[in-house]
């Protein structure tokens, strides 16, 4: 296997198009495992050419691909449109990536904090668990107005939040957070079982940045919150 940069980079661009491909075609018939092997089998290729280029969150967002890949074809009955377009950013991301790479020897996600909202404490206790083995410090509140509080007090780099909670919904949370200034451009997700198109307009149109269905897995939940925390980097 190349040690060469530039041949893996060409690489990541070509197994991040192959996924794409294996995304489309699982789209349209969802009992074809060839699909879905294949979807595995290239997102486990991005993982090897990803981790020889001089750019850790490129390896760390593969290796996030090729996690939930792997979940999909270990449990297909947890298939949904959601966890498809969080694969199919994480191949666009990489695409991006390799065609402009952006070498860094730095760890992007070393000290990332996070602010996890949600009235039930089950779902809660899992986002936090999943992201803290993932390596992110998370604090998690039951109340939107406490996580607000904690929001004003405390520099949090990714959010993610219920839509439906009582006293002040995720919408009413995420529009309020975007009004103090450290906010205005951090990753807000909505993780929500009212996952229809109109959640998602008024997702959007209250400032969030994404949003993922409920029951979700594990593995989809860290490697969205790896996408938007990569996009949300600095540029250089």
């Amino acid at each position: 296997m190349s040690t060469n940069p530039d041949f893996n980079l060409q690489q990541v661009q070509f197994a991040a198009t192959l996924l794409r491909q294996h995304l489309q075609t699982y789209s349209r018939d969802t009992n074809s495992a060839s699909a879905l092997q294949g979807m595995r089998q290239t997102a486990q290729m991005l993982v090897v050419h990803a981790k020889r280029v001089p750019d850790l969150a490129t390896a760390r967002v593969a290796e996030g691909a090729a996690a939930l890949a792997s979940d999909l074809v270990e449990r297909p009955q947890e298939r949904s449109a959601s966890v498809l377009r969080t694969l199919a950013q994480a191949a666009d991301l990489l695409g991006a990536r390799a065609a402009q790479p952006q070498p860094s020897s730095k760890d992007p996600f070393a000290g990332i904090r996070g602010l996890a909202v949600d009235d039930d404490e089950v779902v809660l206790r899992t986002t936090r668990a999943a992201l803290e083995k993932a390596g992110f410090a998370v604090t998690a509140e039951t109340d939107a107005h406490d996580a607000l509080r904690q929001a004003s007090q405390n520099l949090f780099h990714f959010v993610l939040t219920d839509i439906m909670m009582p006293g002040m919904s995720g919408l009413e949370f995420c529009a309020a957070l975007r009004k103090l200034p450290p906010y205005q451009k951090t990753p807000v997700i909505f993780v929500t079982s009212a996952a229809d198109f109109d959640n998602r307009t008024q997702a959007v149109l209250s400032g969030g940045n994404d949003l993922i269905a409920k029951p979700f897995i594990f593995s989809e939940l860290v490697l969205k919150t790896l996408i938007l925390t990569v996009k949300a980097e600095p540029a250089g």
